[in-house]
């Protein structure tokens, strides 16, 4: 039976204005399982819909490089990973000298930085409600404090999306994961964490808090940073929105996530109609 359900947010649980819809609102609800979010995006960015469903477990950020549970006034952190400084300063220069047309956004356990206000980044506020902080990444790293969690790369044409992953690769940097996380809000996105820190480490973290296996857990995702976790549960749902690559790896693809495909599969799949 399963009794864990893990939800990717952007182009999974959240439809393309960035809001839960009210089907998958009652359908999550109605659900006996425990839920958790598994995301790239930071915590402070995850609150709102955690609070919204009413989730009290355990939650996934940065695409497994933080996990934490919500509390009244923020979160409390379970585990973190962080990039080096190093490899952070290295990676953020390379993509500032060479693909300038590319916006940068990195991120430490409290904030958001960006080197330079543009139109994406306003875009972004817009969608999480967040302030960044403008700050240069050479003057981030050259703190001792500063313990970077992800950088963000936005991505305004697919056709810049193979260079930059060259580059990227070509930077021989062995403690690092760079993970193409899909096509939403009209851009496509690459994210550098720590090498453990992916999706499934999150997922294997609290399958091992709550004594599960992993055929007691279904995870629901989209993009190519979710195929970890898919490849981590028993039942993995993807959506119809998803490329053929990510859809190969489902034992289920639902409906689009501007089509209530989170509660279509929880009533329609057997497995989870008798959990819903």
């Amino acid at each position: 039976m399963i009794k864990q359900l893990f939800f990717d947010l952007d182009g999974t649980l959240l439809n393309s204005r960035g809001h839960v819809s009210p089907a998958n609102q009652a359908a999550i609800q109605k659900t006996s399982c425990d839920i958790s979010l598994v995301s790239a995006r930071a915590p402070q960015e995850m609150l709102s819909t955690v609070r919204s469903l009413n989730l009290t477990g355990p939650q996934v950020a940065f695409n497994g490089g933080l996990v934490f549970i919500a509390t009244k006034k923020g979160y409390r952190v379970l585990e973190k990973m962080a990039l080096s400084q190093l490899s952070a300063r290295v990676i953020m220069a390379a993509v500032m000298m060479y693909f300038p047309q590319v916006s940068l956004s990195y991120y430490d356990q409290f904030n958001w930085y960006v080197p330079h206000y543009n139109d994406i980044v306003r875009q972004e506020q817009a969608r999480n409600g967040l302030v960044p902080r403008l700050k240069s990444p050479a003057a981030a790293c050259a703190e001792p404090s500063f313990k970077p969690l992800k950088i963000m790369l936005t991505i305004p044409d697919a056709m810049l999306v193979a260079p930059l992953q060259s580059l990227l690769a070509g930077l021989n940097l062995p403690d690092i994961a760079v993970q193409q996380s899909g096509h939403a809000y009209g851009y496509d996105f690459i994210e550098i964490t720590h090498r453990n820190a992916q999706k499934a480490h999150g997922v294997q973290f609290i399958l091992r808090q709550k004594k599960l296996s992993a055929s007691a857990a279904a995870a629901f995702g989209d993009g190519q940073n979710d195929l970890p976790m898919l490849e981590s549960v028993g039942l993995p749902i993807v959506m119809e929105n998803a490329t053929p690559v990510v859809q190969a790896q489902a034992a289920f693809v639902t409906k689009s996530n501007d089509d209530d495909g989170v509660a279509h599969a929880l009533f329609t799949h057997p497995a989870l109609k008798e959990v819903s």
